[in-house]
């Protein structure tokens, strides 16, 4: 009699079977993504930043995304997916301490969690810095702050920002709560801002504030005016407000060292009377803004004189377009030291332009004339005082040398030769003489006296020889060109 097996027997038997026959243990579950390798998680303010590794394994169908967590006291506080390899997980609690993890997921599901990260705490950045001030000073301004408000992790620096208008001008990194911006331009409206910084990043910049670099002025550009027995002047113009208005000048007048008169002006001229003539007097002046009294310029040396007298003999020897000029020196210079001479050419009746040159010597060649124009000349002294009230004056009138000779004739004689000629179209001065040269040559030179002749013998030539005759008419400003004929003397 057969006994029935239990169930549970039964069950063993088929299992024992399957295996003995060589059955299968059954489908494997389906493979999901190895676990991710987290390289970096960084806080900031409530966040935190994470970045990992692709894992080695992405299971049996592609890695889908990624799922980061972040634990406080080992429960999940705040969880994101992302398909990149790096995430930004935000909302968490500053001054609180985490672990972060993060896992990959494809189709299959989700794999396994990284090895859990360092302990990471997020912190506040700084507030604005506040009570910003900035003092202008010279191409610069001197900034200070107080530190923001209390953050939980201590402040590591600052970052003044300068802008001019609304682009950034220059930055200035400072670890104390002042900083020296340099580099600016005196007059030039610029703001201000300061930001902290800490470990884990920049805050806010602070409000702007503005800020106006300015110096003291430069030294005006100083030069005498004018100046006689008693009295001199002297004048400036202003060539560096220092980027604030000129509000006056302070002009002083030393002699030997002592100030003997001194003024506060808006203007800039000044006269100083009652000086005794011949004294070495010194002027200074400096300009004043709101920031304070600038450099001074300074003239040495200024002797109270008088105007001077005209030059003495003056000669005017007219030539081809042009007139030489020489002149003696004046009696007295009135006590001022020879600065040039000025000379105007005025042409009568207006038939050329005026003319005015200046030369510190006593002689001058004036050119660029038209000749045949008559022209009135005056010599001035001039010196720091200005022209003399009078010159010397003489008249000349500009001219060519003359043309050649017209229709020179020679007529041949026994040892003798006649000589023929017109006088030439266009002298400009009066002739003063011809001169005649013979080649071959006779007796050298000859010099016919007067612009009146119209004939010359040249006697004593030989006979059968041939002779070149070079006649040329002559005035002031020179010889004219060549008039030539040959001639053979026979008996």
């Amino acid at each position: 009699m057969m006994r029935r097996l239990p169930m549970k027997a039964w069950c063993l038997l088929l299992v024992l079977g399957l295996s003995a026959c060589g059955g299968s243990d059954g489908p494997s579950e389906p493979a999901v993504p190895s676990a991710p390798r987290l390289l970096e998680a960084l806080a900031g303010d409530a966040q935190v930043t994470v970045s990992w590794s692709a894992p080695s394994s992405q299971g049996d169908s592609p890695i889908q995304g990624y799922v980061v967590r972040a634990r406080l006291n080992g429960a999940v506080s705040v969880s994101q997916e992302s398909t990149a390899t790096s995430v930004t997980l935000s909302g968490l609690t500053n001054g609180q301490t985490y672990t972060v993890v993060v896992a990959a997921r494809n189709a299959q599901g989700e794999g396994p969690e990284s090895s859990p990260s360092s302990p990471v705490v997020p912190h506040d950045i700084p507030g604005a810095p506040r009570d910003v001030t900035a003092t202008p000073g010279d191409r610069q301004a001197e900034v200070a702050w107080s530190p923001p408000d209390a953050a939980d992790m201590p402040v590591t620096g600052y970052v003044v920002t300068v802008r001019q208008g609304d682009t950034v001008f220059t930055t200035v990194n400072a670890t104390e709560q002042r900083a020296l911006v340099s580099g600016l331009t005196n007059g030039t409206d610029y703001r201000v801002t300061v930001a902290a910084t800490n470990a884990v990043a920049g805050g806010p910049e602070s409000s702007p504030v503005a800020v106006t670099p300015v110096a003291v002025p430069g030294a005006p550009r100083l030069e005498l005016f004018n100046r006689a027995r008693t009295w001199l002047a002297v004048q400036w113009e202003p060539q560096d407000t220092g980027g604030s208005p000129i509000t006056d000048y302070v002009v002083e007048l030393s002699l030997d060292g002592a100030v003997v008169q001194s003024f506060e002006t808006t203007e800039t001229l000044q006269r100083f009377d009652g000086l005794t003539t011949g004294a070495a007097y010194r002027v200074t002046v400096a300009a004043r803004n709101a920031v304070g009294l600038g450099a001074s310029a300074e003239i040495a040396v200024l002797r109270p004189c008088d105007r001077p007298l005209s030059p003495t003999r003056l000669l005017a020897e007219a030539g081809d377009g042009q007139i030489s000029l020489s002149w003696g020196a004046p009696a007295d210079l009135g006590g001022c030291a020879l600065r040039d001479y000025r000379i105007d050419l005025q042409a009568r009746n207006g038939a050329a332009p005026a003319r005015v040159e200046r030369t510190p010597e006593r002689s001058l060649v004036v050119t660029g004339l038209v000749n045949g124009v008559e022209y009135d000349v005056t010599v001035r002294v001039t010196t720091e005082v200005g022209a003399a009230d009078r010159g010397v004056a003489s008249v000349a009138t500009p001219h060519p040398a003359p043309d050649a000779p017209g229709s020179l004739a020679a007529t041949p004689g026994d040892g003798i030769v006649l000589l023929t000629w017109e006088p030439p179209p266009h002298v400009g001065a009066p002739l003063i003489r011809y001169v005649l040269t013979v080649e071959p040559e006779v007796e050298g030179l000859y010099l016919i006296a007067g612009g009146q002749a119209r004939e010359w013998y040249v006697e004593g030539l030989t006979n059968g020889t041939a002779y070149t005759f070079t006649l040329r008419a002559e005035n002031s400003v020179g010889q004219s060109p060549p008039a030539t004929v040959q001639a053979t003397p026979a008996p």
